[in-house]
């Protein structure tokens, strides 16, 4: 887990032009982390990370802002905070948290609503972060969770737990191939679906047969 949090926020550093820097806070749990995103040797915003599950944390994998860019009516910039949050398997035994492709490919998802949040510059409070329509919110964390079949991306984030050795090719080719599985089939539902969408739209009025027909 922690080799992907670094490699992922090398990733998200080169490509916005941003630094991490981790430094204490005020924390609700031990396992919790904080940083800084640095931007010009500026403080530009702020991110939990809890990541690793317990009893009290409640299931799934979540982004949450705590506070949104903006300028107040006194001319005073607010910063951005926000909170990436997952259920990663605790370390133990001596051995760090091994994450599956999936938990890699949700840390990526989360992250991108992260960069969504805290490299916003909207000013105005209610247009700022996730007050935008759910489409935009979900671009950001599409976007970057694709690279998980990036084989660049791939070999930045797969390495041995144990020997540092960089993920071979061949599991590369692996988890490219079944992430492409059924992508066509996919496809064609959400087409289909939009399609039925279009069709009820069309209608001057519709009842629950007119459905059905």
């Amino acid at each position: 887990m922690n080799a992907t949090i670094d490699g992922t926020m090398d990733m998200i550093s080169e490509m916005f032009d941003i630094k991490f820097r981790e430094r204490s806070a005020n924390i609700w749990h031990d396992d919790v982390k904080y940083f800084d995103f640095i931007r010009d040797g500026k403080t530009i915003a702020g991110i939990y990370l809890d990541l690793q599950t317990r009893e009290t944390k409640r299931g799934g994998a979540w982004a949450n802002e705590f506070s949104k860019h903006y300028i107040d009516a006194n001319n005073q910039e607010h910063l951005a905070e926000g909170v990436v949050a997952a259920n990663f398997p605790v370390a133990k035994d001596g051995n760090p948290s091994l994450l599956s492709i999936n938990e890699v490919n949700t840390l990526l998802h989360e992250m991108g609503h992260a960069v969504h949040l805290l490299l916003s510059r909207v000013n105005e409070y209610d247009l700022g972060s996730f007050s935008v329509d759910w489409d935009v919110v979900e671009f950001p964390s599409q976007f970057l969770e694709s690279f998980i079949t990036n084989p660049d991306v791939l070999r930045r984030l797969g390495k041995h737990y144990k020997t540092g050795e960089t993920i071979p090719d061949y599991l590369i080719n692996r988890i490219i191939a079944a992430d492409r599985f059924q992508k066509g089939l996919f496809l064609v539902r959400q087409l289909e679906l939009g399609i039925f969408d279009l069709e009820l739209y069309q209608k001057d009025s519709v009842t629950k047969q007119s459905v059905q027909d």
